[in-house]
């Protein structure tokens, strides 16, 4: 499974959005994602992906996209 495919199902779990709504492109605003939300999710990913991801190093503030989030979660694992 892709990092993309995870953070779906992450945020499918989390959320009412129709899953064909959610493209690397869908800014995160329109998501309805929350702070906790997106703390679930990051917590979701490091344990699929056996990672660990530095949390102190996230700002929901510098991601506007779903696609930046995956960048977030590659250059900082």
């Amino acid at each position: 499974m892709t990092i993309f495919e995870l953070v779906k199902k992450a945020v499918l779990e989390v959320t009412d959005i129709d899953h064909t709504e959610i493209t690397p492109s869908k800014k995160i605003e329109e998501i309805g994602i929350t702070s906790l939300d997106f703390v679930y999710i990051q917590v979701t990913l490091m344990s699929e992906l056996g990672i660990d991801v530095d949390l102190g190093n996230f700002t929901l503030n510098e991601l506007s996209t779903i696609e930046d989030f995956i960048g977030f979660i590659e250059e900082n694992s």
